[in-house]
This record gives C-alpha cells, sequence and structure tokens, in this order.
C-alpha cells in the first residue's frame, strides 16, 4: 500500500486531462529527463506518468483535486464504482458506452479490452506485477504464459467485466487506478515501442542539437 500511496501522490501533481473532444488538443510537457516508456504496463518513471494520465485512460482514476479529496477515487471508463460480493472477492464493473479509443484503434472500449490489459500485464511482465497478484490466475499465467488470466472475465455484450481475487484486498481498487492499470488496445499495444524509439530520438536529437 505505500507504493500505491506514493505513485497516487504523483500522479496528483499532473492535473486533470483536457476534457474538449477536439482534434486541435495538444499535451506539452516540461521533463528535465526522458521518460522510460510511454508504455503504461512497463514505464517506472514519474516523467513516464505525466504524459500516460493525459492520454489514457483506466476503470478507475483519482479526482482531480487538491489536498485529501485527491486520494479518493472515481470512476473512469467504468460508469460507477464496482458491485462487490459481501465477501469482498468478486468486483464488477460495467463499461460506460461513450467512451472509444482514439487512433490508430478508432473504435469503441470494449470489456475485452480491460481483460486484455491485465493478460498483457502478466505477459511483459510489468513492474507493478506485484499489485495484480491477488486477482486469481495472475500469478500462474504470468509464470506459465499459457492461457489467460483466470481471474478477470470480460462480457463485451452485458458491457461488464468481472475480477475474482484470492481474497479480499483493500487496496486493490487504488491498485486499478495505477498507470499500469490503464486500459490498452491490441493495435495500441503493438505499435507503442515504436513510439518509443521516435520519443527518444526526438528528445536525444534535439538535446544534442543544443550541445
Amino acid at each position: 500500500i505505500v507504493g500505491i500511496v506514493a505513485l497516487a501522490a504523483v500522479l496528483l501533481a499532473f492535473g486533470p486531462a483536457p476534457d474538449s473532444a477536439s482534434d486541435a488538443n495538444t499535451l506539452r510537457i516540461t521533463m528535465t529527463s526522458p521518460p522510460d516508456s510511454i508504455d503504461p504496463g512497463v514505464s517506472w518513471m514519474s516523467e513516464s506518468f505525466t504524459m500516460q494520465v493525459n492520454v489514457y485512460n483506466g476503470l478507475l482514476t483519482f479526482k482531480k483535486a487538491t489536498g485529501p479529496a485527491g486520494t479518493e477515487l472515481a470512476p473512469d471508463i467504468a460508469a460507477e464504482m464496482p458491485t462487490i460480493s459481501p465477501d469482498g472477492t468478486t468486483l464488477t464493473f460495467t463499461i460506460r458506452d461513450n467512451v472509444n479509443f482514439g487512433p490508430p484503434a478508432n473504435r469503441r472500449v470494449e470489456a475485452s479490452d480491460v481483460k486484455y490489459t491485465f493478460d498483457r500485464l502478466a505477459l511483459i511482465p510489468t513492474q507493478g506485477a506485484s499489485f495484480f497478484g491477488v486477482i486469481k490466475g495472475f500469478d500462474e499465467f504470468m509464470k506459465s504464459k499459457k492461457g489467460t488470466v483466470s481471474g478477470v472475465v470480460a462480457d463485451d455484450a452485458a458491457r461488464t467485466v468481472t475480477f475474482h481475487l484470492e481474497q479480499a484486498d483493500a487496496t486493490f481498487l487504488y491498485a486499478l487506478a495505477l498507470p499500469e492499470a490503464l486500459t490498452d488496445s491490441p493495435i495500441t499495444s503493438e505499435i507503442v515501442d515504436l513510439r518509443l524509439y521516435v520519443v527518444y530520438a526526438v528528445i536525444y536529437g534535439l538535446l544534442n542539437a543544443l550541445i
């Protein structure tokens, strides 16, 4: 939980994402060093998180507010906070209808995209894997690379995604608001590494030109 609180504090400093649907939106960020990745599944630096929380979305997010209110959770691509079973081990989210991937996917976000995100996190594996080991089948899939994460069940028709946990975990909802859990799609994750090299090339090219 210490790691989650620390990351939450970092995320709060970034402020809200642009709310306009205009193609003219431009994100400008000043950094003292380049990001380690623009892929939320593998990055572990605040420079990367600065970009990611402004261009990606997950099931939950931290409220864009200062002070104690900024540590509170709020739905993001989820329509509302999840339905939780009495024993705390089953959490069901409904995905909003009006949320879409930008280019190159250019389509509505489906419940199966959330499942894909967690399958991919176990395959990478993400540096934040310890946040998600409480999901049934996560650690097993991370080791075997066979099948999928059994504890994440998506229903695209119902627009629901259900998490089955090994045990109740009070920190799990906060983990879902961290950068590692930002929702991905198969097509965007395939090109994200290429974009990383382009970003590095531009950054280091500019630095070399100034030296």
